[in-house]
């Protein structure tokens, strides 16, 4: 009986320590991990909100770019068709679009 009372407290005393230890360290070795990710995230949300704020200027842009080569083109039509008119006149036609 005396050595199974030996063998208990060796465990509370020594086992459960080094076993309660550990897992403070592996908890203490995760947490920067952790930390790192989620700083890391949270960058890449930043650098997504960015790439998004430049791809709709862009968006925006190629719209533009797309009105005036459509008013262009109806311009260059209205010439075409209508040249004979337009030749006659001492004004030139109207510029197609506004200038950017």
């Amino acid at each position: 009986m005396r050595d199974l009372a030996i063998a208990v407290i060796t465990a509370v005393g020594v086992i459960i320590p080094t076993v309660l230890a550990g897992k403070r360290e592996t908890k203490a070795a995760t947490t920067p991990t952790y930390d790192r990710l989620a700083t890391q995230i949270n960058d890449l949300w930043a650098r997504l909100d960015k790439q998004t704020g430049v791809v709709d200027a862009l968006t925006k842009r190629v719209a533009l770019l797309e009105r005036r080569d459509e008013a262009w083109q109806r311009g260059w039509d209205d010439l075409q068709r209508n040249w004979p008119t337009w030749r006659r006149r001492e004004t030139p036609p109207p510029y197609p679009t506004d200038k950017l």
